[in-house]
Protein backbone atom coordinates (compact mmCIF):
# COMPACT_ATOMS: atom_id res chain seq x y z
CA UNK A 1 0.00 0.00 0.00
CA UNK A 2 2.84 2.30 0.98
CA UNK A 3 5.87 2.98 -1.17
CA UNK A 4 9.01 3.36 0.86
CA UNK A 5 12.47 5.24 -0.41
CA UNK A 6 15.37 4.45 1.40
CA UNK A 7 17.89 6.95 2.87
CA UNK A 8 21.01 7.26 0.99
CA UNK A 9 24.01 7.49 2.84
CA UNK A 10 25.10 11.35 2.89
CA UNK A 11 28.60 12.22 1.40
CA UNK A 12 29.49 14.02 4.84
CA UNK A 13 29.76 10.68 6.72
CA UNK A 14 33.50 10.70 8.13
CA UNK A 15 35.35 7.83 6.88
CA UNK A 16 35.73 5.22 9.08
CA UNK A 17 38.46 5.53 11.31
CA UNK A 18 41.50 3.45 11.00
CA UNK A 19 44.17 2.77 14.26
CA UNK A 20 47.39 3.90 14.32
CA UNK A 21 50.02 1.27 13.27
CA UNK A 22 51.56 -0.97 16.63
CA UNK A 23 55.22 -0.72 16.35
CA UNK A 24 57.98 -2.99 15.80
CA UNK A 25 58.92 -4.31 18.90
CA UNK A 26 62.47 -3.03 20.38
CA UNK A 27 65.67 -5.17 20.61
CA UNK A 28 67.98 -5.51 23.93
CA UNK A 29 70.30 -2.72 22.13
CA UNK A 30 67.64 -0.34 21.37
CA UNK A 31 65.73 -0.76 24.28
CA UNK A 32 68.51 0.22 26.55
CA UNK A 33 69.50 3.16 24.75
CA UNK A 34 66.57 4.58 24.52
CA UNK A 35 63.65 5.64 26.41
CA UNK A 36 60.15 4.31 25.67
CA UNK A 37 57.45 7.32 26.80
CA UNK A 38 54.66 6.50 28.61
CA UNK A 39 51.61 5.43 27.04
CA UNK A 40 48.84 8.23 25.86
CA UNK A 41 45.54 7.88 27.78
CA UNK A 42 43.08 6.42 25.17
CA UNK A 43 41.15 8.54 22.96
CA UNK A 44 37.52 8.79 23.44
CA UNK A 45 35.44 6.57 20.81
CA UNK A 46 33.87 8.44 17.73
CA UNK A 47 33.58 6.29 15.24
CA UNK A 48 29.81 7.29 13.44
CA UNK A 49 29.99 10.60 15.50
CA UNK A 50 31.76 13.07 12.54
CA UNK A 51 33.17 16.73 14.19
CA UNK A 52 30.85 19.79 13.37
CA UNK A 53 33.56 20.49 11.47
CA UNK A 54 33.49 17.44 8.52
CA UNK A 55 29.23 18.14 7.79
CA UNK A 56 27.98 19.70 5.55
CA UNK A 57 26.23 23.33 6.52
CA UNK A 58 22.92 22.95 5.91
CA UNK A 59 19.33 25.64 6.50
CA UNK A 60 16.06 23.64 7.47
CA UNK A 61 12.62 24.86 5.94
CA UNK A 62 9.29 23.58 7.36
CA UNK A 63 5.55 23.53 5.92
CA UNK A 64 4.28 22.98 9.35
CA UNK A 65 0.87 23.07 8.27
CA UNK A 66 1.49 20.71 5.89
CA UNK A 67 3.19 18.65 8.12
CA UNK A 68 0.49 18.99 10.92
CA UNK A 69 -2.62 18.50 8.64
CA UNK A 70 -0.71 15.24 6.80
CA UNK A 71 0.20 13.31 10.16
CA UNK A 72 -3.04 14.44 11.30
CA UNK A 73 -5.50 12.71 8.47
CA UNK A 74 -3.25 9.81 8.09
CA UNK A 75 -2.05 8.84 10.97
CA UNK A 76 -3.61 10.25 13.91
CA UNK A 77 -0.58 11.51 15.44
CA UNK A 78 1.30 14.79 16.00
CA UNK A 79 4.60 17.04 14.24
CA UNK A 80 7.83 15.89 16.73
CA UNK A 81 9.76 19.36 15.87
CA UNK A 82 12.27 19.12 18.46
CA UNK A 83 13.00 15.63 17.79
CA UNK A 84 13.59 16.06 14.07
CA UNK A 85 15.73 19.31 14.61
CA UNK A 86 17.85 16.47 17.11
CA UNK A 87 17.77 14.10 13.73
CA UNK A 88 19.50 16.84 11.68
CA UNK A 89 22.07 18.37 13.87
CA UNK A 90 23.23 14.38 13.84
CA UNK A 91 23.48 14.95 10.02
CA UNK A 92 24.32 18.59 8.94
CA UNK A 93 25.72 21.52 11.04
CA UNK A 94 22.27 22.90 11.13
CA UNK A 95 22.36 26.99 10.73
CA UNK A 96 19.36 27.37 10.98
CA UNK A 97 15.56 26.48 11.35
CA UNK A 98 12.76 28.01 9.64
CA UNK A 99 9.02 27.13 10.48
CA UNK A 100 6.18 28.67 8.26
CA UNK A 101 2.50 28.06 8.95
CA UNK A 102 -0.81 29.90 8.52
CA UNK A 103 -1.65 29.49 12.30
CA UNK A 104 -5.24 30.97 12.50
CA UNK A 105 -6.45 27.30 13.19
CA UNK A 106 -6.43 26.98 16.78
CA UNK A 107 -5.36 23.75 17.42
CA UNK A 108 -2.28 24.64 14.96
CA UNK A 109 -1.88 27.79 16.94
CA UNK A 110 -1.52 25.64 20.24
CA UNK A 111 1.51 24.07 19.11
CA UNK A 112 3.09 27.79 18.38
CA UNK A 113 4.98 27.61 22.07
CA UNK A 114 6.17 24.30 21.82
CA UNK A 115 7.35 25.13 18.22
CA UNK A 116 9.31 28.65 19.13
CA UNK A 117 11.33 26.66 22.01
CA UNK A 118 13.03 25.01 18.94
CA UNK A 119 12.89 26.47 15.79
CA UNK A 120 15.16 29.72 15.41
CA UNK A 121 12.39 31.36 13.32
CA UNK A 122 8.50 30.65 13.05
CA UNK A 123 6.89 32.55 9.81
CA UNK A 124 3.12 33.29 10.22
CA UNK A 125 1.46 33.38 6.81
CA UNK A 126 -1.97 34.09 7.40
CA UNK A 127 -2.72 36.91 4.79
CA UNK A 128 -5.15 39.90 7.47
CA UNK A 129 -7.73 40.59 4.72
CA UNK A 130 -11.02 38.45 4.93
CA UNK A 131 -11.16 38.68 0.69
CA UNK A 132 -8.23 36.55 0.84
CA UNK A 133 -9.44 32.84 1.57
CA UNK A 134 -5.93 30.98 0.45
CA UNK A 135 -2.58 31.61 2.64
CA UNK A 136 0.73 32.52 1.75
CA UNK A 137 2.67 29.88 2.93
CA UNK A 138 3.97 28.16 -0.26
CA UNK A 139 5.19 31.87 -2.00
CA UNK A 140 7.04 32.80 1.72
CA UNK A 141 8.39 29.71 1.69
CA UNK A 142 9.95 29.66 -1.77
CA UNK A 143 10.97 33.32 -1.08
CA UNK A 144 12.92 32.37 1.96
CA UNK A 145 15.03 29.57 0.08
CA UNK A 146 15.58 31.72 -2.81
CA UNK A 147 17.00 34.88 -0.28
CA UNK A 148 19.37 32.18 1.50
CA UNK A 149 20.85 30.98 -1.31
CA UNK A 150 21.56 34.45 -2.59
CA UNK A 151 22.49 35.61 0.25
CA UNK A 152 24.48 33.04 1.73
CA UNK A 153 26.64 30.91 -0.42
CA UNK A 154 28.39 28.89 2.39
CA UNK A 155 25.09 26.64 2.82
CA UNK A 156 25.92 23.29 1.57
CA UNK A 157 22.88 21.64 2.38
CA UNK A 158 19.04 22.39 1.96
CA UNK A 159 16.22 20.49 4.25
CA UNK A 160 12.71 20.91 3.05
CA UNK A 161 10.03 19.32 4.92
CA UNK A 162 7.13 19.64 2.45
CA UNK A 163 4.94 17.41 -0.14
CA UNK A 164 4.29 20.08 -2.25
CA UNK A 165 5.80 19.59 -5.71
CA UNK A 166 5.78 23.47 -6.44
CA UNK A 167 8.68 23.62 -4.97
CA UNK A 168 10.29 20.97 -6.97
CA UNK A 169 12.04 23.32 -10.24
CA UNK A 170 13.80 25.70 -7.10
CA UNK A 171 15.07 22.52 -5.65
CA UNK A 172 16.54 20.93 -8.87
CA UNK A 173 18.19 24.23 -10.03
CA UNK A 174 20.13 24.20 -6.52
CA UNK A 175 20.84 20.47 -6.89
CA UNK A 176 22.06 20.38 -10.21
CA UNK A 177 23.56 24.34 -10.85
CA UNK A 178 24.46 25.16 -7.29
CA UNK A 179 25.97 21.63 -6.33
CA UNK A 180 23.91 21.59 -2.92
CA UNK A 181 22.33 18.92 -0.88
CA UNK A 182 18.63 18.58 -1.30
CA UNK A 183 17.24 16.68 1.73
CA UNK A 184 13.60 16.55 1.18
CA UNK A 185 11.36 14.98 4.15
CA UNK A 186 7.69 14.34 3.38
CA UNK A 187 4.61 12.85 5.26
CA UNK A 188 3.98 9.05 3.84
CA UNK A 189 1.36 8.87 1.57
CA UNK A 190 0.62 12.82 1.05
CA UNK A 191 3.58 13.80 -0.87
CA UNK A 192 4.14 14.76 -4.34
CA UNK A 193 6.84 12.66 -6.87
CA UNK A 194 7.90 15.30 -7.89
CA UNK A 195 9.14 16.83 -4.82
CA UNK A 196 11.05 13.61 -4.22
CA UNK A 197 12.57 13.39 -7.76
CA UNK A 198 14.57 16.64 -6.83
CA UNK A 199 15.99 15.66 -3.90
CA UNK A 200 20.09 14.20 -3.01
CA UNK A 201 18.28 12.14 -0.03
CA UNK A 202 14.58 11.72 0.72
CA UNK A 203 12.69 10.46 3.85
CA UNK A 204 9.12 9.36 4.41
CA UNK A 205 7.94 10.21 7.52
CA UNK A 206 6.81 7.79 9.80
CA UNK A 207 9.50 5.14 8.49
CA UNK A 208 7.41 2.63 9.91
CA UNK A 209 3.92 2.18 10.12
CA UNK A 210 1.88 -0.36 11.70
CA UNK A 211 -1.20 0.24 9.31
CA UNK A 212 -3.89 -2.35 11.31
CA UNK A 213 -3.03 -0.38 14.70
CA UNK A 214 -3.39 3.04 12.96
CA UNK A 215 -6.32 2.45 11.83
CA UNK A 216 -7.80 0.51 14.57
CA UNK A 217 -6.59 3.45 16.84
CA UNK A 218 -8.68 5.88 14.33
CA UNK A 219 -12.09 3.75 14.87
CA UNK A 220 -11.39 3.52 18.94
CA UNK A 221 -11.17 6.92 18.93
CA UNK A 222 -14.40 7.21 17.05
CA UNK A 223 -16.18 4.83 18.96
CA UNK A 224 -14.55 6.42 22.47
CA UNK A 225 -16.17 10.24 21.29
CA UNK A 226 -19.69 8.73 20.88
CA UNK A 227 -19.63 7.63 24.47
CA UNK A 228 -18.53 10.42 25.52
CA UNK A 229 -20.85 12.63 23.93
CA UNK A 230 -24.20 10.75 24.46
CA UNK A 231 -27.62 13.15 23.61
CA UNK A 232 -29.34 13.21 26.73
CA UNK A 233 -29.72 10.13 28.40
CA UNK A 234 -30.34 8.15 25.33
CA UNK A 235 -27.15 5.68 25.18
CA UNK A 236 -24.99 5.31 22.27
CA UNK A 237 -25.15 2.50 20.06
CA UNK A 238 -22.64 2.77 17.01
CA UNK A 239 -23.23 -0.07 14.58
CA UNK A 240 -20.61 -1.81 12.05
CA UNK A 241 -21.52 -0.48 8.87
CA UNK A 242 -22.22 3.39 10.41
CA UNK A 243 -18.80 2.96 12.11
CA UNK A 244 -16.97 2.08 8.79
CA UNK A 245 -18.85 5.05 7.09
CA UNK A 246 -17.47 7.71 9.49
CA UNK A 247 -13.91 6.43 9.84
CA UNK A 248 -13.35 6.19 5.91
CA UNK A 249 -15.24 9.63 5.71
CA UNK A 250 -13.34 11.43 7.78
CA UNK A 251 -9.80 9.97 7.99
CA UNK A 252 -10.28 9.91 3.86
CA UNK A 253 -9.55 5.84 3.70
CA UNK A 254 -10.87 3.65 1.75
CA UNK A 255 -13.66 1.92 3.01
CA UNK A 256 -12.51 -1.98 2.87
CA UNK A 257 -9.29 -1.19 5.23
CA UNK A 258 -11.42 0.38 7.87
CA UNK A 259 -13.81 -2.55 7.35
CA UNK A 260 -11.24 -5.39 7.44
CA UNK A 261 -9.14 -3.24 10.80
CA UNK A 262 -12.36 -3.26 12.26
CA UNK A 263 -13.20 -7.39 11.27
CA UNK A 264 -9.90 -8.26 12.63
CA UNK A 265 -10.92 -6.44 15.79
CA UNK A 266 -13.91 -8.36 16.25
CA UNK A 267 -11.98 -11.93 15.62
CA UNK A 268 -9.24 -10.88 18.16
CA UNK A 269 -11.70 -10.10 20.91
CA UNK A 270 -10.99 -6.19 20.78
CA UNK A 271 -14.42 -5.52 20.22
CA UNK A 272 -17.38 -7.43 19.76
CA UNK A 273 -21.22 -7.57 17.93
CA UNK A 274 -24.23 -7.87 19.67
CA UNK A 275 -28.04 -7.92 19.21
CA UNK A 276 -30.06 -5.33 20.35
CA UNK A 277 -34.14 -5.14 20.02
CA UNK A 278 -35.34 -1.67 19.19
CA UNK A 279 -38.63 -0.89 18.03
CA UNK A 280 -39.80 -4.33 17.32
CA UNK A 281 -36.62 -5.17 15.30
CA UNK A 282 -33.21 -6.75 15.97
CA UNK A 283 -29.79 -4.34 15.35
CA UNK A 284 -26.65 -5.33 15.38
CA UNK A 285 -24.37 -3.46 17.61
CA UNK A 286 -20.90 -3.09 18.44
CA UNK A 287 -19.42 -2.95 22.14
CA UNK A 288 -15.56 -2.59 22.61
CA UNK A 289 -13.39 -4.15 25.20
CA UNK A 290 -11.32 -1.50 26.30
CA UNK A 291 -9.40 -3.09 28.72
CA UNK A 292 -8.13 -5.20 26.32
CA UNK A 293 -7.34 -2.63 23.37
CA UNK A 294 -5.42 0.19 25.58
CA UNK A 295 -3.44 -3.35 27.36
CA UNK A 296 -2.51 -4.07 23.18
CA UNK A 297 -1.37 -0.21 22.93
CA UNK A 298 -4.60 -0.01 19.99
CA UNK A 299 -6.12 2.58 21.96
CA UNK A 300 -4.15 6.03 22.76
CA UNK A 301 -6.03 8.58 24.90
CA UNK A 302 -6.52 12.04 23.74
CA UNK A 303 -5.42 13.99 26.84
CA UNK A 304 -7.86 15.84 28.57
CA UNK A 305 -7.12 19.57 27.81
CA UNK A 306 -6.96 18.43 23.82
CA UNK A 307 -9.84 19.18 21.61
CA UNK A 308 -12.20 16.39 20.79
CA UNK A 309 -11.00 15.60 17.39
CA UNK A 310 -13.69 16.64 14.12
CA UNK A 311 -13.44 13.48 12.35
CA UNK A 312 -16.27 11.85 14.54
CA UNK A 313 -19.89 10.98 13.55
CA UNK A 314 -23.01 11.87 15.67
CA UNK A 315 -24.22 8.90 17.89
CA UNK A 316 -26.57 6.35 16.37
CA UNK A 317 -28.98 5.62 18.38
CA UNK A 318 -32.25 3.24 16.62
CA UNK A 319 -30.99 2.99 13.48
CA UNK A 320 -30.77 -0.43 11.80
CA UNK A 321 -28.24 -1.01 9.26
CA UNK A 322 -27.29 -3.65 6.92
CA UNK A 323 -26.23 -7.01 8.95
CA UNK A 324 -22.37 -7.87 9.31
CA UNK A 325 -22.05 -11.63 9.86
CA UNK A 326 -20.09 -12.57 13.63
Amino acid sequence: MFEFFKRKTSDSESPETVPDPVPDALTDSEAAGSTVPAAADPKPDTAGKPETGSRKTAVAFVDYEYWYVALDRHYHTRPNLSAWKAELCEKYDLKDLIVYGNFANNSLRAELPAIGEVAEHVVETQVPFRSHKKDQTEFLLLNGIYQRALTDPSIEAYVLFSGDGHFAPALEFLRDECGKTIDVYAVRDSYSRQLIAAATVSTLTPEEVDWTAKCANMILTNLKYLEANAIGDKPVRPSFRATVDAVSRYRHLPKADVEQTLCWMLDNGYAEQYVEYLDEKDVRLIRVNWEKCSEAGLYVPIAADEKVPEFVEEPLNEEEEEEIPF
